[in-house]
C-alpha cells in the first residue's frame, strides 16, 4: 500500500480521513480515489470532488510552509500526483517551484517552473514562471564557473544553452525568446562554438528583425566573424565579415553603433586593396604580366584607396608593354609554375585567368606561447542580453 498517501491520511481528522481509509481497505486503487489517472474520464461531481479535497490538501502545505517547508514541498507534491487536472495543482506546481527558489534551489526552482509551463499553460502564473526561468538561467550565465575540465563548475554550458532553449520553446514569439537566443550565442562563442554562435545570432535576426536584441545579434556576429578572421586565413570567414558588416548598415543604420561598422568596412576595404597591390607588384616583378593586370583593376574599383594612383600608373605601364591587356586579361589557362597560394584571395576563382596569387609573407609562423594565444572566444567580452 502506498506509504505516501498513509503519511497524507495520518495528518487528515475526522470523517474524511475515515472515509478515505475505509475505501482503501475495500481495495479502492490510490489513483483511482484520487483522480490521479489524468486519461480516466471523470464526471463533474467527481471534477469537483477532488477540487475540494486538492484545495484541502494544498491548504495544509501552506500552512506548512513557514515551519516545515520540506513538509510543505511533499504535501504540494501529493496535491500535483494526486489531482493533477485541479486548480489546486497548478498553484500547487507553482509553489512547489517558488519554495525551491527560495531555499536557494535554483536547479530544481527550473525544473518545477518548466513542470508549470509544460502541463498548465492556462495557468495565471505562466507568465512569471517565464520571468522566474529566465532570471535563474541568466544569473547562471552570468555567474558561471567553468571549474577544471568541467569538474567543480556551478552549472555545465550545455545545460545552460537547454534552460535558455526551453525558455524559448515555451514561448517562441514571447519578449524572452529574442533573448534566449542571443544568450544561446554568448555562451557557444565563449565556448568556442562559432558555428553555433553564428547560427543563434542569425537566427535572433530573422526571427525577430524588429527587435533590439536583431541589433545586438548581428554587432556581436560581426564582432566574432572579426575576431575569427583575424586568426584564420579562410577566405569564407572574411567574405561573411564583410557581408555581415554590410547588412548591419542596410538594417540598422541609425543604431548608434553604424559609425565603428563603417569604419571596420572600410578598414576591410584597406586591407584588401593593400593585399591586392602587393600581389600585382610580386607578379609584375616576376613578367607576368597578365596577372599583375588583374589584381591592378582589384585595386582601382575602389577609388581614393592609398595605391589607386599607383596601381593606375603601373597598369598602363603594363598595357604598354602589352597593349593586348588593354581590355583585360587574356582567357588562358594558368601557366603550371604556380606562386604560392595568398592569404586569402580576393579575386573570385571564376574569374581570375592568371596564376594564383602568391604568400607574400616571409616570417616564420609564430609559436603560440602564452593562453591569450589560444583563446576560443572573441577578444571582447560579449555582453549578456538583457530585458
Amino acid at each position: 500500500m502506498d506509504l505516501k498517501f498513509f503519511r497524507r491520511l495520518n495528518g487528515w481528522t475526522g470523517v474524511a480521513g475515515s472515509a478515505a481509509l475505509s475505501l482503501t481497505l475495500m481495495g479502492t486503487t490510490h489513483a483511482g480515489l484520487f483522480g490521479g489517472n489524468k486519461d480516466r474520464v471523470v464526471s463533474p461531481e467527481e471534477a469537483s470532488s477532488n477540487e475540494a479535497a486538492a484545495v484541502q490538501m494544498m491548504q495544509r502545505a501552506k500552512d506548512a510552509e513557514t515551519s516545515n517547508p520540506k513538509k510543505a514541498i511533499d504535501w504540494y507534491d501529493d496535491v500535483v500526483d494526486d489531482y493533477p487536472r485541479t486548480k489546486a495543482a497548478a498553484e500547487s506546481q507553482y509553489r512547489l517551484a517558488q519554495i525551491h527558489q527560495l531555499q536557494g534551489n535554483a536547479k530544481k526552482a527550473f525544473k518545477q517552473y518548466q513542470k508549470l509551463l509544460q502541463d498548465y499553460k492556462d495557468s495565471d502564473h505562466f507568465a512569471d514562471a517565464l520571468k522566474q526561468q529566465y532570471s535563474i538561467a541568466t544569473y547562471y550565465m552570468e555567474n558561471l564557473k567553468p571549474g577544471f575540465m568541467g569538474i567543480g563548475a556551478n552549472i555545465q554550458p550545455s545545460e545552460l544553452i537547454e534552460m535558455f532553449q526551453q525558455i524559448k520553446d515555451s514561448a517562441p514569439y514571447g519578449e524572452y525568446a529574442p533573448l534566449c537566443l542571443y544568450n544561446v550565442g554568448v555562451i557557444n562563442a565563449k565556448r568556442g562554438s562559432r558555428d553555433e554562435a553564428v547560427e543563434a545570432f542569425e537566427s535572433v535576426v530573422i526571427d525577430f528583425p524588429n527587435s533590439k536584441t536583431a541589433v545586438d545579434a548581428q554587432y556581436q556576429k560581426i564582432q566574432l566573424l572579426k575576431y575569427e578572421a583575424g586568426r584564420s586565413n579562410d577566405p569564407s570567414i572574411q567574405r561573411e565579415l564583410e557581408e555581415t558588416a554590410m547588412d548591419f548598415e542596410n538594417q540598422f543604420a541609425n543604431d548608434e553603433r553604424s559609425d565603428d561598422i563603417k569604419a571596420e568596412l572600410g578598414s576591410l576595404e584597406d586591407q584588401r586593396t593593400e593585399k591586392n597591390f602587393d600581389i600585382a607588384r610580386f607578379y609584375e616583378n616576376k613578367g607576368k604580366l597578365q596577372a599583375a593586370s588583374v589584381y591592378y583593376r582589384e585595386v582601382l574599383k575602389f577609388p581614393g584607396n592609398a595605391h589607386y594612383a599607383d596601381a593606375k600608373a603601373r597598369l598602363d605601364a603594363i598595357v604598354a608593354q602589352d597593349p593586348s591587356l588593354a581590355e583585360g586579361p587574356r582567357k588562358e589557362k594558368p601557366v603550371a609554375e604556380a606562386a604560392p597560394a595568398p592569404s586569402f584571395p580576393t579575386v573570385d576563382e571564376a574569374k581570375f585567368l592568371g596564376p594564383p596569387p602568391p604568400d607574400l609573407e616571409s616570417d616564420k609562423p609564430r609559436m603560440r606561447t602564452s593562453p591569450e594565444d589560444v583563446r576560443p572566444i572573441p577578444a571582447e567580452e560579449v555582453p549578456t542580453a538583457s530585458r
